[in-house]
């Protein structure tokens, strides 16, 4: 799915942290993309903000700041690995990435701004090389839910219309939606007497759609098995997560049962858990703290949100 969508450039479609881009391509991103003010938001209450859009003088203090040891940086720098830089020289240089610390998803947005104009970008997967991305710690199939819920209700807010239609990409209701034009359209033709189809074959349909929908899962599964290139780059690992065949097809059963389920819990609301805070998701994919305390909790949290994200930064010498 995400090869055709690339290929026939119908929109951005990324998969998670697994990308690469230039620093001085998301420089050119222009601010009206993010479509906020200079606080970077749009004067929600509890908002995630930034400081990146922010066109007021903050501190100049001095911090350290590690640079490469670049050939020019070694001939002008012979004696030093260190350079003191002022917080607005922090500031402009973390700029281009730092806007999009409004978003949950910032990865998707990052990518969307890329292919937007004024660049018109194209993504290009890989062909060769394998990105080993973790999901997280999920241990239970509450954990799992939630996930899936999160990023669900964060989608419906960035791009509503494929969210809506996400259910037809499942494999229950693209089995009844196949079922149906057999039904109306192939069936009569192949026997026009036959009336109204009987149960075994409905079944036999089923079977045959859950079947191949199955093989086809499983063999991505097996392709993208990573097990044996994660241990030949981990020498400190003596084993990786397998998973036989019969596990497989627990795991996938459930999953593919849960799916509308979590997808209309999904679709139903409009906060998510992330990091121990509660999220409102705001329209085009930012988000807003959900205040639990008193009013000056949450005048602070609107005060001091640009703030927080170049915090280690803009305070590395602090214990």
């Amino acid at each position: 799915m995400y090869l055709a969508l690339n290929a026939l450039t119908i929109d951005s479609c990324v998969m998670g942290k697994s990308n690469m881009y230039r620093k001085s391509d998301l420089a050119c991103v222009p601010d009206s993309f993010f479509k906020v003010s200079d606080s970077g938001s749009q004067g929600e209450e509890g908002a995630i903000g930034s400081f990146a859009f922010s066109h007021q003088s903050q501190s100049a203090t001095p911090t350290s700041v590690s640079m490469s040891k670049s050939p020019s940086h070694q001939r002008g720098q012979a004696g030093s690995d260190q350079e003191e830089l002022s917080n607005d020289q922090v500031k402009n240089l973390s700029r281009p990435l730092a806007r999009f610390s409004i978003y949950l998803a910032e990865d998707n947005m990052l990518a969307q701004s890329l292919w937007d104009p004024p660049l018109s970008l194209s993504h290009t997967l890989s062909s060769s090389d394998l990105a080993y991305t973790s999901v997280g710690d999920i241990r239970t199939l509450a954990d799992y839910t939630r996930r899936r819920m999160r990023w669900i209700r964060v989608r419906k807010y960035m791009v509503l219309a494929p969210t809506l239609l996400e259910p037809l990409t499942e494999s229950i209701l693209s089995g009844l939606v196949g079922w149906l034009a057999f039904s109306t359209l192939l069936l009569p033709i192949l026997s026009p007497s036959a009336g109204a189809a009987p149960m075994w074959i409905r079944l036999l349909f089923f079977c045959v759609h859950c079947g191949a929908w199955f093989t086809v899962d499983y063999t991505v599964f097996q392709r993208l098995s990573v097990a044996h290139e994660f241990l030949s780059c981990n020498p400190g690992v003596d084993h990786a997560d397998s998973m036989s065949v019969v596990e497989f097809a627990a795991a996938w059963a459930m999953r593919e049962a849960l799916a509308l389920p979590i997808w209309a819990w999904a679709i139903l609301g409009s906060t998510v858990s992330w990091r121990n805070k509660t999220y409102r998701i705001l329209r085009g994919g930012r988000a807003a703290v959900v205040s639990s305390g008193s009013k000056a909790g949450s005048k602070r949290s609107k005060t001091t949100s640009h703030n927080e994200d170049l915090d280690p930064l803009l305070h590395s010498d602090r214990q």
